[in-house]
Formats: structure tokens, C-alpha cells, sequence
């Protein structure tokens, strides 16, 4: 189970009072209330309200923070939250976005606490029942809820490349770069998957574009994807058409669509182009050993 979805899990069981989940961070205790409760008891209503919004952390200027914003700004205006529940999940947020560790996935796990259905397909993904997490995804990625879409969208296109499924994620993963940056903590690890996504479909200049785009907007990220990133980028940059690296790239490709049985003309093609390719590297190395003898 990874961090996410471990996270999501003890956010749900928080939210519904159940006991403290071991695998959760250390705010996951049901019996806690948000820092703002206590001075808010003898105040006003709109006093309470106040008091009730979640500090916001030193770095107020970044992406995120306006996303955060903007969903805690979403949950206030929420109609079919009682005030209990509005201060429970306020207080979530307020602790989490002022932690590093546990800033990207605040929206992730206050909807896994308020909606079953986005909690039992992290489960499923979880568990690796592949079909069951990325059917209820389909469904949740159409949600009104904006941000229940963005989040769904993200573990789908996620579940998808677990699946090699690449041309299915990619889709995903442009909108969630795009058009939903504003409704999603996970902006810049979609723009990363993005050109890997493209590059197993053998995009390669779109790939690149892609993962430099990763590297120009997100220079705060893991280092891990940015030393990625960089990698691939010269990986693809240096890739010589013909050589045994981009046979084996396409002979990946190939092996792909035959497993979701896509046997169509671009299948075909690679294929071609693969014997093509294997039949001048097999004369070369031929010509080589001619050449030593």
C-alpha cells in the first residue's frame, strides 16, 4: 500500500471517529480536535467560522497553497456539511498543509474521509484489484466535484500505467496538467507521468517537452523525479533511430498493444520497423566480424 493511499485510509477512519490507524500520520486520532476549537467555544458564530479556517503556512505564495485555498474555500461553501463536520475537516487541512510530508496529499485524504466510494477504489488500487479501483475511478473522475474529479482522474491515470496502458493515461494526465492544475496537488507529478507516458508510446520529442516542462515549473519536486527527468531527457535527446536501445523501445511498444490486443496499422508498423532495424543492426554486426577475420 502506498504513502497516498495509507494516508487516505487513516484520514477516513479519523473523520469517522473509528480508532487511530497505525499506518497514518500522527494527526490520525479521532478523540483530536482542530487547533481552533477550544478558542472558538465561547466566540460567535461568524467568529467561529473564522477561527475555523486553517492557518495557512509561511510559503502562502505557491501553487498549492492557492489550490488549498481554494478547496478549504470549497468545503466553507458546502451546504450539505453540518458544522461539526465543516471544523472536523477544516482542522484536517489546517494540520496537514503545514507539513511537508504530508502537504501534497491533503485534498486526497479529506475526500477519502468524506466519500466511500473514492476511499474503497484507493483501496482496490491498494490491494491491486486493478479493475475494481479503475472502474470506480471512471465514474468518480465525472464527478461535479471538481476536485473529487481531478483526484480521481490522477489515480486512474496512475492505475493505467501500473497496467502499461500508456495511450489511456496519457489523455488523463494532459488535462490534469492542464485545464485542472487548479483543482489538484498533483499538477507536477502528472506533467512528469505525462512524458513518460508519451514516451512509451514512442513520442519522443513530445516527451521531452514534456519532462522539461516537469523540470521549468517545478523545482521544488522530489529530487528523485527531477534526477529522473533529467535522465530521460538526454536519454531521449541522444536516442539514435536504428540503434539496438530504440529496438528494444519499440519491441516495448509492440509487447504493449498486443497485450491490450491493439493489433491495429500502428502495431503492424512497428513491427515492421522493428525487423527492418534488427536486419541492419544483424548486417552490420556481420560486416564487423567480416572485417576482424
Amino acid at each position: 500500500m502506498t504513502r497516498k493511499w495509507k494516508n487516505a485510509v487513516a484520514a477516513a477512519a479519523m473523520f469517522a471517529g473509528g480508532a487511530a490507524v497505525a499506518v497514518g500520520p500522527a494527526w490520525a486520532d479521532p478523540d483530536a480536535k482542530p487547533a481552533t476549537a477550544e478558542k472558538a467555544a465561547d466566540k460567535t458564530d461568524a467568529e467561529k467560522a473564522e477561527a475555523a479556517i486553517p492557518a495557512k503556512p509561511e510559503h502562502v505564495g505557491d501553487k498549492l497553497d492557492k489550490v488549498i485555498d481554494a478547496y478549504v474555500k470549497s468545503i466553507q461553501d458546502d451546504q450539505q456539511l453540518d458544522a461539526a463536520a465543516r471544523e472536523k475537516l477544516l482542522g484536517l487541512i489546517s494540520a496537514q498543509r503545514v507539513d511537508a510530508d504530508l502537504r501534497t496529499t491533503t485534498i486526497t485524504d479529506v475526500l477519502a474521509a468524506t466519500n466511500a466510494d473514492f476511499q474503497a477504489a484507493l483501496m482496490a488500487l491498494a490491494e491491486e484489484d486493478m479493475p475494481k479501483g479503475i472502474a470506480a475511478l471512471e465514474e468518480l473522475a465525472k464527478s461535479e466535484n471538481k476536485f473529487l474529479a481531478a483526484d480521481a482522474a490522477f489515480f486512474l491515470a496512475r492505475a493505467h500505467m501500473m497496467e502499461e496502458r500508456a495511450e489511456a493515461a496519457a489523455p488523463l494526465l494532459e488535462k490534469l496538467a492542464g485545464e485542472q492544475t487548479d483543482y489538484t496537488l498533483y499538477a507536477g507529478e502528472a506533467q512528469y507521468l505525462l512524458g513518460a507516458a508519451q514516451a512509451a508510446q514512442l513520442e519522443r520529442d513530445k516527451a521531452i517537452s514534456s519532462f522539461e516542462k516537469f523540470l521549468k515549473d517545478n523545482p521544488d519536486s522530489p529530487e528523485r523525479m527531477r534526477v529522473n527527468a533529467i535522465r530521460l531527457v538526454e536519454e531521449l535527446k541522444t536516442l539514435k533511430e536504428g540503434s539496438l536501445v530504440d529496438v528494444y523501445d519499440r519491441m516495448g511498444f509492440s509487447r504493449r498493444k498486443l497485450q491490450i490486443e491493439d493489433s491495429g496499422n500502428r502495431t503492424r508498423k512497428e513491427q515492421d520497423n522493428i525487423i527492418a532495424m534488427l536486419d541492419v543492426l544483424i548486417k552490420e554486426a556481420e560486416d564487423k566480424e567480416g572485417c576482424g577475420t
